[in-house]
């Protein structure tokens, strides 16, 4: 793919640049195959500079326009040379065929996250599901400190330490915050941007937009580049914790990865109809080094080709991070997605970020909403990742439910087995250690009544 670099001194600090693309990447990590194709025509519709290659031949290809012609463009409407193209150019992106599939949402996210970062049997398991369990429905806690520690018969100073943890290791970062102050730092955290001067404010920033608009033309004067670099990271933050994961529910999804098998062997790619066909416009490069233009329309362009170049950089980035994780499912998950196995081994996350280099965060975003094409059907790519149970590296929590089934359909009818039993059975027969009451709650999801309700039911 052509790259077409700018070479002019750049005015804007290279701080803030750097700051811009930081959060531009995290953005691209989290964005499935069809967000992408949004965020593309979006982009198109404001980058003069960035064009779809067209790639069917059936359609002729559209006059070569002049320079004149060109130019003239960017002026179109009120002299506007933010403005895009007239859409003559624009060849109508496809859309792939459409798969339904199942859209995991914010609350599902963090039991997933509660069971790989506090196991049953970790000792601090019930004050992180305390936390959880006292979030409002915009992901911040519910309740002061001292009234969860007393509601939960622990002292504060535990209560804060888990909340500490949950805040900074959970995705999204900033979960269980207590205000959008906490939230937006702990997320700016996570993005290494605490470096920008509204990082060190945000204490201070003011609850009601009125004023929070005034006390930012205060701290940074509208018109410099400091003040327009934080307008385009306000807009970027995140509302709340919940907002990021909670939208409308989606009946269909394009696969982001495709495994297949071919004589024998899984081979896996990456689903970017985007790629080879993205590119920086011939025309538009040739006007800029031919200095065919007034200065305001060649610095004009300078920006353009400065914004386009980094965002092909960061997708090529995002498809090697996500070919990477697509490579380590296949060899982890073989003999499930060859059909082989019922059911996913236990894979740990935190043991694939490790493996792929890849910090826990920027690979939690990259399994976000995206989702694979096997020959056992549409998978999320966070299905891949299943977790372990009660100290066995074996069993996975979707197979806690069919290990109780197995002891229950062995069980006497005339005296059913009890959970406490059951959990004594699972030990010494799996090596599966749960709790009583963790056994309860994987019979429950599994359908299998109480024991008094078996007993009543053989009777």
């Amino acid at each position: 793919m052509p790259r077409f670099q700018i070479r002019t001194q750049l005015r804007v600090k290279p701080e803030l640049r750097v700051t811009a693309r930081l959060v531009l990447s995290a953005k691209l990590l989290e964005l499935n195959v069809v967000e992408i194709w949004d965020l593309l025509r979006s982009t198109l519709e404001k980058n003069p500079v960035l064009e779809f290659q067209g790639s069917r031949d059936l359609f002729a290809a559209p006059p070569r326009p002049s320079t004149d012609q060109l130019l003239q463009r960017l002026y179109d409407q009120s002299g506007d040379a933010r403005l895009p193209l007239a859409p003559e150019d624009e060849e109508e992106v496809p859309r792939e065929e459409l798969w339904t599939a199942p859209e995991p949402g914010f609350w599902q996210r963090l039991d997933w996250q509660l069971d790989l970062h506090f196991p049953p049997q970790h000792p601090a398991r019930g004050v992180a599901e305390g936390i959880l369990n006292h979030l409002n429905e915009d992901g911040y806690l519910a309740l002061p400190l001292e009234e969860l520690a007393q509601t939960l018969s622990v002292p504060p100073k535990t209560v804060e330490e888990t909340r500490s943890y949950i805040l900074r290791q959970f995705d999204p970062p900033g979960v269980a915050s207590l205000d959008f102050r906490e939230f937006w730092k702990v997320w700016m955290e996570a993005q290494d941007l605490q470096a920008h001067p509204f990082y060190g404010i945000l204490d201070r920033l003011p609850e009601d937009e009125h004023e929070m608009r005034a006390f930012l033309e205060q701290a940074f004067p509208p018109g410099t580049p400091l003040y327009e670099d934080t307008a385009t990271l306000i807009r970027l933050l995140p509302r709340t914790p919940a907002s990021i994961y909670e939208r409308e529910p989606v009946g269909y999804v394009v696969p982001d990865v495709v495994y297949r098998v071919i004589e024998g062997k899984l081979v896996v790619s990456v689903n970017e109809p985007w790629q080879g066909r993205l590119r920086l416009s011939p025309r538009y490069r040739e006007i800029y080094e031919e200095r065919r233009a007034d200065p305001e329309t060649l610095q004009f362009l300078r920006k353009q080709f400065q914004e386009a170049n980094e965002l092909l950089d960061l997708l090529e980035n995002r498809r090697n991070r996500l070919f990477r994780v697509a490579h380590y499912i296949a060899d982890a998950q073989e003999a499930f997605l060859k059909g082989e196995a019922a059911r996913p081994r236990p894979l740990s996350m935190s043991e694939a970020s490790e493996e792929l280099d890849i910090s826990l965060s920027s690979l939690s975003r990259l399994l976000r909403q995206k989702y694979a094409d096997t020959p056992v059907g549409i998978f999320p790519l966070r299905f891949f990742f299943p977790q372990s149970v009660g100290g066995s590296s074996q069993f996975s929590t979707s197979e806690i439910g069919d290990l109780i089934a197995q002891l229950v359909a062995e069980e006497p009818p005339e005296r059913p087995y009890s959970d406490e039993e059951l959990a004594r059975m699972l030990q010494s027969r799996y090596g599966v250690r749960l709790s009583r009451r963790s056994v309860a709650l994987y019979r429950k999801r599994a359908g299998i009544p109480s024991s008094k309700a078996r007993k009543k039911k053989s009777s």
